[in-house]
């Protein structure tokens, strides 16, 4: 999974995520994502290497 932040600021599972900073999650069965403003982000399935 890979999350992209387009705007506003997010925290995925404790990690704080702001505008255009991205994340790529391995080996996860539940992410905890929270809007710490007005946010817009993309959650995008891509297969990624372990």
């Amino acid at each position: 999974m890979y999350v992209f932040v387009i705007s506003g600021t997010i925290t995925v599972d404790g990690q704080e995520l702001e505008t255009r900073d991205g994340l790529g999650i391995t080996a996860f069965e539940t992410l905890d994502i929270k809007a710490t403003s007005d946010s817009k982000f993309l959650l995008m399935e891509i297969p990624m290497e372990q």
